[in-house]
């Protein structure tokens, strides 16, 4: 046999066996807290309950998505921050819930204190492990709620950009949608396959969306808004909810939406990631 005719065969058993370890497109299950901010806030038990609750009444979702503002407290009849004790009770708990599960869950952000500085902070958990930890870089009110309770504001810099079955996600918080502060962080050099923005009072900015080939996920907790857009090019596509939402505990529901896997995996390295969940 010729070098050409067995470089061909052994070509020919690759792509097999590629074949044969990914399957069809799976979807992707997408779930979103639907509660109003201004009227959950300060009720830091309830936000944690109703993440808590979505994890339980939809044990297959593959994203889980809550908004900005969602865990905060109320203290002589003032809205403040969670200490680090607190904060850390919050993220011991989703932890142990996310063990064991292949569920990504971006809970919303944790309004932090540390006595002296105060971060609007956003974790990101993945079968019990912090993927990431993203505090709020571009001031959409932050420096004026710190000073009401006698704290500064600290503004984030690390940027919000992690893997997950060998994908590229991105988060912004708010106000960091309007600064483009995912788009910026990649300079043009890499892309995000996911970009998940969490808000409380902001819609997209289409300049700002990082990703060209993949999805756009928005959860707001002031209108408040979900939303999922599949983006190819300039063609972008909404994904319709499904139709009935699941009540979690007073004034939380959970929002879902399926995403044909046409529509998200592009490559076959996220072919390859899905395959082996």
């Amino acid at each position: 046999m010729t070098r050409s005719r067995c470089y061909s065969k052994t070509l020919c058993i690759a792509a097999l066996l590629c074949a044969m370890a990914a399957p069809a497109y799976a979807e992707l299950e997408i779930g979103m807290l639907n509660c109003h901010t201004d009227e959950q806030v300060a009720r830091g038990n309830d936000a944690l309950a109703g993440v808590l609750a979505a994890l339980d009444a939809a044990p297959n979702l593959d994203v889980l998505i809550a908004p900005e503002w969602l865990f905060v407290k109320e203290i002589a009849g003032k809205v403040s921050m969670l200490s680090i004790a607190e904060t850390n009770a919050v993220l011991d708990t989703l932890a142990a819930k996310t063990k064991g599960r292949d569920t990504l869950v971006v809970p919303g952000t944790i309004a932090v204190s540390d006595g002296t500085h105060y971060f609007n902070r956003l974790p990101v958990l993945h079968n019990g492990e912090q993927l990431l930890t993203y505090d709020k870089q571009s001031d959409g009110g932050d420096d004026a709620f710190a000073r009401k309770n006698g704290l500064s504001w600290r503004a984030g810099e690390r940027r919000g950009v992690f893997r997950w079955r060998g994908m590229n996600v991105g988060v912004e918080i708010c106000a960091d949608h309007s600064s483009a502060k995912l788009k910026y962080a990649l300079r043009g050099k890499e892309t995000v396959d996911m970009h998940i923005l969490i808000s409380s009072g902001l819609g997209r900015y289409n300049p700002s969306v990082a990703t060209t080939d993949g999805l756009f996920l928005q959860c707001d907790g002031y209108y408040p808004h979900q939303e999922v857009l599949s983006i190819k090019g300039s063609r972008q596509t909404a994904i319709s909810p499904q139709r009935k939402a699941i009540s979690l505990c007073p004034k939380i529901s959970l929002t879902r939406f399926t995403v044909p896997g046409s529509d998200f995996v592009g490559k076959a390295e996220r072919l390859s990631a899905r395959a082996t969940r």
